[in-house]
């Protein structure tokens, strides 16, 4: 494979990417509140990030992009704490 090759395929996969990233957009989830969600769970500490990750795993949401705005909201309640 010559490297104009390889280059076209790296600029098609980038573009297919893209192309999924805005249908995901376009599906109303919304991408900000997840990773606001990772960087609370990340400044609360060890303890509470790894109780976040563990409620991640028990309702089997997978990588951030797919989580549903149901999940989201499960998850922003471990983040809480009791009082939420």
């Amino acid at each position: 494979m010559t490297n104009r090759e390889k280059k076209e395929r790296r600029r098609a996969a980038g573009l297919k990417g893209l192309a999924t990233r805005q249908a995901r957009a376009a599906a109303g989830r919304p991408p900000v509140e997840r990773a606001e969600l990772l960087r609370r769970a990340a400044a609360l500490g060890i303890e509470r990030e790894r109780a976040f990750w563990r409620r991640v795993q028990e309702l089997r949401a997978g990588r951030p992009a797919e989580w549903s705005p149901a999940t989201v909201a499960a998850l922003a309640a471990v983040l809480g704490g009791p009082d939420s």
